[in-house]
């Protein structure tokens, strides 16, 4: 059942009691929706082949309280293509919880010593309890190897906690 604030709110004449619940209810509201921004980066370089990888340190933890949270999480990967194949890629996935998001950063990974930058953003909804994502590298292609990048990498999470 949805949290429904006006249902704290009270007709006509109303007791001390009454108003605090509503007091609780509507600063329960309003701290869902101020956003709390987390941010982690990549502390090492990762050689990225066509075996999905954690990128080492690009992982947050996350936990809420409310029923109907969320978060914006946007994923940046600072990559180089070491050894290129024609009409390949490089794919940056989330994951939350163990399960992959559905969309991805996607870059041409075709000529070698090319790099650059690419970003995805992903809205996870997330239940009551505490979560982890990770940022994750891969390759479309076993004859490609690529590099993620130290620093540049991170994953930057606005967590929505909303009753």
């Amino acid at each position: 059942m949805a949290f429904n604030p006006l249902a704290q709110i009270p007709t006509g004449v109303a007791s001390t009691t009454q108003l605090n619940a509503s007091i609780v209810a509507l600063n329960q509201i309003l701290a869902g929706l101020s956003g709390q921004t987390q941010q982690a980066a990549s502390t090492s370089t990762l050689t990225v082949t066509n075996v999905e990888t954690d990128v080492p340190g690009a992982t947050l933890t996350l936990t809420v309280t409310g029923a109907n949270a969320f978060a914006i999480v946007n994923g940046t990967f600072d990559y180089k293509t070491t050894t290129g194949v024609a009409s390949q890629f490089f794919l940056g996935l989330l994951s939350v919880d163990g399960g992959d998001q559905t969309a991805n950063a996607t870059h041409d990974a075709a000529v070698s010593g090319v790099g650059g930058g690419c970003t995805q953003t992903w809205k996870v909804p997330l239940s009551a309890g505490s979560h982890t994502l990770k940022l994750r590298a891969i390759v479309s292609s076993g004859a490609v190897v690529a590099i993620v990048g130290v620093g540049h990498t991170t994953i930057t999470a606005t967590v929505w906690d909303i009753p």
